[in-house]
């Protein structure tokens, strides 16, 4: 490796100032941009493509007009160069027969990756090669310093004009550490003084009592530099330009930044090649940019320049790039390169009736519509994994914005919030929902999720509470016990669908509707009303005040669900509508089993009758009334009682449960009773005749079931009976006639014929039974004889 020749150079500089001084361009390099820390960018040093062979060729032959008698000046000078095999510094290189100096300088650049122009500074820095008209042979012989010490001869393996440009080229790459290279490999060494991104303390001259500085070393190129020739120029070397400083200065480095930026415009930036290369792609002065308003200048580490319509900004990071209107506004209103945005990367773009421009930290979007605005941090990231402007959000309407140390951006859209570590959007109706419950201050708080498709819809959640919708029933909130009682029921893949209004709260009852049902939740729990029994509970009406509060959900029964409120229950059948059962007429319902006793569901609301209350049911009715309560009526008793009028016919309100009866069955009603069994059917018998009815025991006496409806006959009533009849009038009495005494009086023309109606019950006479009528007796003797006695 290359061991400095620190004294030797100092003196070769001190001795050759008037020569150097002699071939200064004439417009010099500026030294106030010399900095230790950068003294040539990455960019340019590791270049191989600056320049062709002739390019190279051009340049040597217009250092030197005329080589002095006896010597061979640079330009001219021819070698042999060796073939050297690939290796992790330089690709293979072939070598050649008396190759120029401008073709082993290129060669060797394009196998290591240096540029050439880099090779050219060193060779003048080190033997003033390129400039000299009278070279040595030494000069030749150790053109760039490669293997020659401070405190030893040149180790004469690397003499010769090729050995030296190769291996300073290898050299250069080598500092970097390349993969390949370190402990482990054929070499091993580890290059770390001055390594790239790191603070080192770099020397001000070989004699370390001159002293030295702390210098960041920026980037791989500088630290290579630092390697090869381990010196700073002092302030004193600096002052003096391409002159001697004092006897602390050291020039190595501070020649290679002079040489290179006065032959070769910039070592850290070609900010001036790239603008105008850039502008004139442009159309130059009759381009979108128009004539140029200033010159070049040197901005936040890169070179910027004005036009008319814009300005070209260029950094080695991010090359050239225009910004003229309306980015433009926006970018200098930022602060342009020195702002948040940093360095344009690339050209504006148009995108979705608008245009978009990158920079190195965000984007400036811009349209007619919402004027220009940048998008940056995780907010622009979120938005650009959401396709930017061409996407659900469209074009931001304004800058971001910080309350609480909470980011978040306006779109056209939507928005985006940034919290913590995330950035999450809210768009479409969505947005308008959340934004019109107050955003973030709002009772939902802040997203935590992304929108998520959902059952043909879409949802998103938030840090109390939910937003659900679908383009059919608009977008709706859902929060608290409501919500929580939604999730458990399988949210809008579940029973109710997607909410299809707010949720509202009165005196302590929050409801909230659903396509397919509703929840309600009160002091009393939350509770989810599906199918027919929601839209039973939400009809307005006196019934539903009755019903009260759900108190559990709704429970599946034989033939449909139930569910249970404060005041009653909604009892619906599978198929039908559902109806309420409340109060009196709910306990006779649960008395007789609901519906799985024997009247079934309901099949109507209870409605009023008179002074009471009467409901419909599959196999029956429930009749109630102040005076007589609630009883169930149905089945064959029901039907007679229907054909009466209920209620309202003759026999009033029910006043007690059927009751079973031998053969049949029995119900009381305030003016009479019902009496059925299967042979004779359903008969009511009242008045007088139900009295008689009732002293013979009823069906359970000799008359049996009635047979028929009571009937009036001239003067009076009768009524038929399995066993017999009851004739009557107000005069006689009513009074039952049986047996062969019936049969007697009937074959008579009963009440019709000459006895006329009885006037008495059968009572025992003699040896046998009489009975008495208007106009004479029937007697039958113990013998089954019949007697007719005249009156």
């Amino acid at each position: 490796m290359r061991r400095t020749r620190a004294w030797a150079a100092i003196t070769a500089t001190i001795m050759a100032v008037s020569a150097l001084v002699a071939t200064t361009p004439a417009q010099a390099a500026d030294i106030s941009r010399f900095d230790p820390g950068m003294i040539i960018s990455d960019e340019v040093f590791f270049d191989p493509m600056t320049m062709s062979v002739a390019e190279i060729q051009a340049f040597l032959d217009g250092r030197v007009t005329t080589c002095r008698s006896g010597y061979v000046c640079l330009k001219d000078y021819r070698t042999d160069s060796p073939a050297r095999t690939a290796d992790p510094m330089c690709r293979a290189y072939a070598g050649g027969r008396q190759e120029t100096a401008a073709q082993i300088i290129h060669n060797v650049s394009v196998a290591c990756g240096i540029n050439p122009q880099v090779l050219i500074v060193l060779l003048q820095k080190e033997q003033g090669l390129v400039t000299s008209s009278t070279p040595s042979t030494y000069a030749y012989r150790s053109a760039t310093g490669y293997g020659c010490p401070d405190t030893a001869a040149c180790d004469s393996r690397y003499y010769g004009l090729a050995n030296q440009i190769y291996m300073a080229a290898w050299a250069f790459k080598r500092y970097t550490m390349p993969p390949g290279t370190g402990p482990g490999t054929a070499w091993s060494s580890v290059f770390s003084r001055y390594r790239a991104g790191q603070w080192a303390d770099v020397l001000y001259h070989p004699n370390s009592a001159c002293g030295s500085s702390r210098v960041f070393i920026q980037n791989k190129a500088t630290a290579s530099l630092y390697f090869y020739t381990p010196y700073q120029p002092n302030g004193a070397a600096l002052r003096a330009y391409y002159g001697v400083g004092d006897g602390c200065s050291a020039y190595g480095n501070r020649n290679f930044f002079l040489y290179f930026n006065d032959w070769f415009e910039s070592s850290t930036y070609l900010g001036p090649i790239k603008i105008d290369s850039a502008y004139a792609a442009l159309g130059g002065a009759g381009g979108v940019l128009g004539a140029p308003t200033g010159g070049h200048r040197a901005v936040g580490g890169g070179t910027v320049r004005d036009y008319s319509g814009g300005r070209i900004h260029y950094s080695i990071a991010t090359g050239a790039h225009a910004v003229y209107a309306p980015v433009g506004a926006r970018y200098d209103a930022l602060q342009g390169e020195s702002g948040t945005l940093g360095y344009p990367i690339r050209d504006r773009r148009a995108a979705a009736g608008g245009v978009v421009q990158d920079f190195q930290f965000g984007r400036i979007h811009a349209s007619e519509a919402t004027g220009a605005w940048e998008t940056t941090g995780l907010i622009g990231v979120q938005y650009d994994s959401l396709s930017g402007e061409s996407g659900a959000l469209g074009f931001p309407m304004s800058a971001a914005t910080t309350t609480g140390g909470v980011r978040s951006q306006a779109f056209q859209n939507g928005v985006v919030i940034e919290r913590g570590a995330r950035a999450i959007e809210v768009v479409g109706p969505i947005w308008s929902a959340f934004s019109a419950a107050g955003g973030a201050s709002g009772p939902l708080g802040y997203p935590t999720a992304s929108p998520r498709a959902a059952a043909g819809g879409s949802v998103q959640d938030f840090e109390r509470g939910r937003i659900h919708g679908t383009a059919g029933t608009g977008w709706w909130i859902l929060s608290g016990a409501i919500g929580t009682e939604y999730d458990r029921a399988g949210g809008e893949s579940g029973a109710l669908g997607f909410p299809v209004g707010a949720a509202t709260t009165v005196a302590g009852v929050t409801a909230q509707e659903f396509q397919r049902g509703r929840i309600v939740s009160s002091a009393v729990g939350t509770w989810l009303l599906t199918g027919s029994i929601s839209d039973r509970y939400g009809r307005a009406d006196t019934a539903r005040e009755a019903l009260g509060l759900p108190v559990a959900a709704a429970r599946v029964v034989q033939g449909g669900a139930v569910q249970d409120f404060q005041g009653g229950r909604i009892h619906a059948e599978t198929g039908r509508p559902a109806y309420a059962v409340t109060g009196a007429i709910g306990r006779a319902y649960d008395a007789a089993r609901g519906e799985s006793g024997p009247i079934g569901f309901p099949v109507a609301e209870a409605r009023s009758v008179g002074e009471g209350v009467v409901q419909d049911f599959r196999t029956g009715r429930i009749h109630w009334s102040p005076a007589t309560g609630a009883h169930v009526v149905s089945g064959a008793i029901g039907g007679r009682y229907d054909r009466l009028r209920g209620e309202s016919g003759p026999l009033g309100w029910p006043v007690a449960a059927q009751r079973i009866t031998p053969g049949g069955f029995t119900q009381d009603f305030q003016n009479g009773r019902i009496h059925a069994s299967s042979r004779t059917g359903a008969w009511e018998v009242s008045g007088a005749v139900g009295v008689a009815y009732d002293s013979v025991r009823g069906e359970s006496g000799s008359l049996g079931y009635p047979v028929a409806a009571a009937r009036a006959v001239t003067g009076g009533t009768v009524q038929d009976f399995e066993n017999g009849r009851i004739h009557g009038t107000e005069t006689t009495g009513y009074w039952p006639v049986s047996g062969s005494i019936g049969r007697a009086y009937d074959a008579v023309a009963g009440e019709s014929g000459r006895l006329g109606f009885p006037i008495s019950a059968q009572y025992p006479s003699g040896q046998g039974q009489r009975q008495d009528f208007q106009s004479g007796s029937i007697v039958v003797s113990t013998t089954g004889t019949v007697s007719i006695i005249a009156g």
